[in-house]
């Protein structure tokens, strides 16, 4: 009798451990794959914030641009923005295109287009400034009344409208990434949120199976008694 009866503890005892030992297993992977898809969320959210900034900067420097190269015209004497605009196209420019080059696949096919299209637009924005720029580098060439109309006339005809086109078409990729990052928001608070109720749900239903396991197996394991043979008198 007794040696039954430790046999049957211990086959209570090694069930409930098996059963403890595959649920922590699933536990475990489902804790994984939750955290997995929290970090896809949180790397395509950052992702995306990187691709909206640089798009912001490439239009803020085509604004700048603009208005650096309109005070090339206008104010002859105003050598403080001749310098920032040099240094707009020499060093500034290109930075944000490679970078840009670089983000460009990371994004929709939409803006794909519009950023590769903007960004051979704006290259030749730089040599249209150029032309201006060099036409007009000293007194004299100010002075000069077809050098100063044809600079106005570039600027005004050229230059100006090709930097409205560009900051337009930014525009609507800016409206379609705010968009996007909003959506992507939105969903990773979402994901962390389900992921955290998730999460208490699986502890709750392992803790609760811990506890009825003990009770499962001795109740399944009971009906032996049953079979010992009764007690004679």
């Amino acid at each position: 009798m007794k040696s039954e009866t430790n046999l049957k503890s211990r086959a209570i005892v090694l069930s409930v451990m098996f059963v403890l030992l595959i649920l922590s297993v699933s536990y475990l992977a489902v804790t994984v794959i939750w955290k997995h898809d929290s970090k896809a969320f949180a790397a395509y959210y950052q992702q995306s914030r990187e691709n909206k900034q640089a798009v912001d900067d490439f239009a803020a420097m085509a604004m700048r641009s603009r208005v650096l190269i309109t005070s090339w015209v206008y104010m002859p004497t105003n050598m403080e923005d001749k310098a920032a605009l040099r240094e707009l196209q020499d060093s500034e420019f290109p930075l944000l295109r490679d970078r840009l080059i670089r983000l460009i696949p990371l994004m929709n096919k939409r803006a794909q287009v519009a950023l590769t299209f903007q960004l051979e637009v704006f290259d030749s924005l730089v040599e249209a400034q150029g032309d201006v720029m060099s036409s007009l580098t000293t007194i004299d060439d100010y002075d000069n009344p077809v050098n100063a109309l044809l600079a106005e006339d570039g600027l005004q005809q050229t230059i100006i409208p090709q930097c409205n086109k560009i900051l337009d078409a930014l525009e609507n990729v800016q409206r379609d990434q705010q968009a996007e990052l909003y959506i992507t928001e939105q969903l990773q608070v979402t994901s962390a949120v389900t992921a955290d109720i998730q999460e208490r749900v699986v502890v709750l239903v392992i803790f609760l199976l811990a506890c009825a396991c003990p009770l499962y197996f001795f109740v399944a394991l009971n009906p032996f008694r049953s079979m010992e043979p009764a007690k004679t008198s």
